[in-house]
């Protein structure tokens, strides 16, 4: 039980509750255990937010169960250039040098009534009418403006071909102006009734339940620690270790005299040990011309080789 301030009336609990849940203040609101707590804004009327998704004009069933052949898409007629026609009317017109050939473009080029040569041979126009036709072509596809006078189309020739950057006329500023200016009027709601426009006041990101239920942040926090300690430890044991002292003069003078040793001893071959006095000790007796001699009269040839032996 709880009592106003001021006065003697006494509210029950349950009363408190039901007026926490119908006010709109925040500072009144109360959370319940296993819910999150409601977010309020104080929005005005017939603004709403949110994208109605667009059901799928496909489903699943009609994906699969039909397949569409693919078709080619058709090219510009008007852009290509019929080279086999064009090398014939070279030829027939004897311009077969590079002068010649330049100065025929400027000759058709010029002549406008010809409509139908014009669009088979592209390549005969001159340069300066070519950039016009693009120029004004994508103008008008691009940005819908009317035709310009020769004027204005030489001048946006000129900086175009200069600076490599199309400037606009005022007609054409006056214009695209206007035609923005349009377009940011046109409200979409009229279009699409799913979609309004508009902005809540306090721009706080949703919470990821998500991932605090699936302890993902936990995880993270985790990982990180083992990271730190690692670090921690593998510092730790950098400093406890003893350093190596690099190799000195004598050591490096020991280890060449004894790889020298080790090569000179494995390259030669080792003889057997004598005594010294023996080693200049001569044959005293010529066993070659012992045995050329031949065999004692009265003894056999075996004998004889025994004794020789």
């Amino acid at each position: 039980m709880a009592a106003a301030p001021g006065s003697g009336v006494v509210f029950s609990e349950t009363y408190l509750d039901e007026v926490a849940e119908k006010s709109r203040n925040a500072l009144l609101m109360r959370d319940a255990v296993g819910k999150a707590k409601a977010s309020i804004y104080d929005i005005p009327s017939g603004i709403a937010f949110g994208l109605a998704p667009e059901a799928d004009k496909e489903g699943a069933k009609e994906i699969v169960n039909v397949w569409k052949a693919h078709q080619a898409s058709a090219q510009e007629k008007e852009n290509r250039v019929n080279y086999l026609k064009w090398n014939k009317f070279v030829a027939s017109q004897k311009a077969i040098k590079h002068p010649s050939v330049g100065k025929l473009k400027k000759e058709i080029g010029e002549d406008v009534d010809d409509a139908a040569t014009l669009s088979d041979l592209d390549l005969a126009r001159d340069d300066l009418a070519r950039r016009e036709m693009k120029i004004i072509k994508w103008k008008k596809d691009r940005r819908n403006v009317v035709a310009m006078p020769t004027a204005d189309k030489e001048a946006v020739y000129h900086n175009y071909a200069k600076k490599d950057k199309t400037y606009l006329t005022k007609m054409e500023i006056a214009v695209s102006k206007a035609s923005a200016a349009a377009y940011r009027s046109k409200s979409l709601s009229a279009a699409n009734t799913n979609v309004t426009h508009g902005r809540r006041k306090v721009e706080r990101p949703p919470t990821p339940m998500d991932m605090v239920i699936g302890m993902e942040f936990a995880k993270i926090g985790a990982k990180e620690s083992r990271e730190r300690y690692e670090h921690y430890k593998q510092l730790k044991k950098n400093e406890a270790s003893v350093k190596q002292s690099g190799p000195t003069k004598a050591s490096l003078g020991h280890a060449t005299g004894a790889l020298h040793a080790k090569r000179s001893g494995e390259s030669a071959t080792k003889a057997e040990w004598r005594l010294s006095r023996f080693m200049k000790v001569k044959p005293t007796m010529n066993m070659r011309e012992y045995l050329a001699a031949g065999p004692r009269p009265g003894m056999t040839k075996s004998a004889s080789s025994k004794d020789y032996i």
